[in-house]
């Protein structure tokens, strides 16, 4: 059975999540539930970003609903260039708002990361056996 990259990077995703929610025994929350279906592409300084065709590396969320103001989560991903990207969803008081002079609102976009800034988002939202397969072994 042949599986193409879309499906697979969605697998990955869920997987991941789910994991993820196992090991620290949550639930999965409505704005979890949909960053399985959740698709952007953006073009950036001449590059393309799609996060159907990259690798998952690492999810976070702060695990608010997702009619919550302060809702947030972030995926980080790794394009087949090697270059990494976050995607970043969040409510209206989150740093992902948008707003036009009295009214805000949450929204999503794409962030591209130089290898330091993913080491460092990996670091702080993700585990120790996931950095060292993405970067390689750490000393002790």
């Amino acid at each position: 059975m042949k599986i193409n990259a879309q499906l697979f990077v969605r697998i990955k995703c869920m997987l991941y999540i789910c994991s993820t929610l196992i090991k620290y025994n949550k639930q999965l929350s409505p704005l979890e539930s949909r960053l399985i279906d959740k698709k952007m592409k953006k073009i950036i300084n001449g590059k393309k970003y799609d996060t159907e065709t990259a690798e998952v590396i690492g999810y976070w969320s702060n695990h608010l609903g997702s009619n919550d103001f302060n809702s947030l989560s972030e995926t980080l991903y790794k394009k087949k260039t090697g270059e990494f990207f976050l995607y970043g969803e969040g409510g209206a008081n989150t740093r992902y708002s948008k707003s036009n002079g009295n009214s805000s609102w949450g929204s999503s976009t794409i962030i591209p990361f130089a290898e330091r800034e993913a080491m460092d988002w990996l670091e702080e939202h993700g585990d120790a056996d996931r950095y060292e397969e993405v970067f390689g072994e750490v000393e002790e």
